[in-house]
Parts: structure tokens; sequence; C-alpha cells
């Protein structure tokens, strides 16, 4: 539907109160023999696509944002990220906002009206039930994307219209022993209204339980960021 009507096409069914790419976030899970490449999203595949036509018409290839694996630099591109309903549930809006970046021309924008809240997207398979979806076809195996001693990096600007201090952090999910989500957080920062920060995680070893999606704790009153 992409290719024959545009995103304008696919948006238009946003008149009628129809959203066909919010609930969805881009996210794709893609059985597959390469089990990297099995928890993944439309912009990463679209630019993979792009990649290999590039190089086989002798092309040079830039990827965005110096190759951030969560770039947003499609218009409307969420690359898998949504409210994580576990963690809280507070009336959090995410959107693809234009400018916010250091290094590109988008952004993720995360509008909150209280914390805390957690934003996350997948980086290993999110659950047991998504796993054995496709036990009458192609089962779906995949590895996880972030594993033990990487680093995650991550850039936040905090909006002007915020009234007061924002609490933020890094964070992600794993597997604990029981097949259950447990959260491993960064250190927390105040972010003032206007202010940028950037931060990071180390990926720490949980007895090799998997990293299953990654993201950003906020805390604080209404914010924008």
């Amino acid at each position: 539907m992409g290719i024959k009507l545009g995103l304008d096409g696919i948006d238009a069914s946003l008149n009628n109160g129809v959203d066909w790419r919010g609930p969805v976030a881009d996210r794709m899970y893609m059985p597959t023999a390469d089990g990297s490449r099995g928890i993944t999203d439309c912009v990463t595949e679209a630019l993979e696509i792009s990649r290999l036509g590039k190089i086989l018409q002798g092309e040079s290839v830039t990827l965005p944002k110096n190759k951030a694996k969560f770039h947003l630099e499609f218009p409307g591109s969420l690359q898998g990220f949504t409210v994580d309903s576990s963690f809280s549930d507070t009336g959090c809006v995410l959107t693809n906002i234009s400018g916010n970046s250091s290094e590109g021309t988008r952004s993720l924008g995360i509008t909150s009206k209280e914390g805390p809240v957690a934003v996350t997207t997948p980086v290993f398979i999110p659950s047991k039930d998504i796993a054995e979806y496709y036990k009458e076809g192609y089962a779906l195996i995949a590895s996880p994307k972030i594993y033990p001693g990487q680093k995650l990096e991550g850039s936040i600007n905090a909006s002007e219209k915020n009234g007061s201090f924002v609490i933020i952090c890094l964070a992600y999910k794993y597997y604990d022993e029981n097949d259950k989500y447990a959260w491993e957080c960064g250190r927390k920062i105040s972010v003032g209204p206007g202010e940028s920060v950037d931060l990071e995680l180390m990926v720490k070893e949980h007895d090799g339980q998997p990293v299953c999606q990654v993201g950003f704790i906020v805390d604080g009153g209404p914010s924008e960021i």
C-alpha cells in the first residue's frame, strides 16, 4: 500500500478515525535464517533495501545520524517505540517530530501528563505469545540485538515549555530466571526546561538471560521531550 499510495494515502484514513500506523509503530518480526534480523522495524528494512540498491549501482551509502540504530529520520516513523503499559499508563503520547536532533532533522517526541512512564522498543522476542504465533508455519527464532558489555547511548532535549525539571534515564528490560520482565536502569538525570543531556547505560550480565526491550523512563509533571 505504501508503494501504491505513499504515506499520504495510508495516513488519509486518519480523517476517518482509523490509524493504521500508530499501533504497529513500524515493528516487524521476520522468520529468517539471520537471527539478528528477526526483530526489526520498517525503517531498518527500508534502509537495507536502499543500501543494497545503491551498492549494486556503484553509489556511495550514507546512513542517518552516524549509523545510529534508532534515528527516527523517516517522517512518522517510531521504530518500534511504544508506551510500556506494564510500567505505567498515564496518557503518554509518542510522535515523530521535526528538529530536536544534533545530528539529524527529526526525533522521537514524548509528551507525558505525569510520570513515571516508560517508552521502549523491542530488541528480542517481546513475549512467549509472539514466539509461538508462528507455530503453524515458520517459527520466530531470533537472536538478541543487545548483549552484556555493550553501551546504550541516547540524547534528550527537554521542551522550553516544560513547567519544571524532568527526571530521565536510559533503561532496558530483560527476562529473569522465571521468564518474567525485570528492569535495569541507568543513572537518573534531572533535565530543566530547554536543556539537553546525553545518557548512557552499560548492559550488564544477567546469568545468560536476554535483554528484550530498550528505552527511557521519564518521571515528573507534565512534560515534552
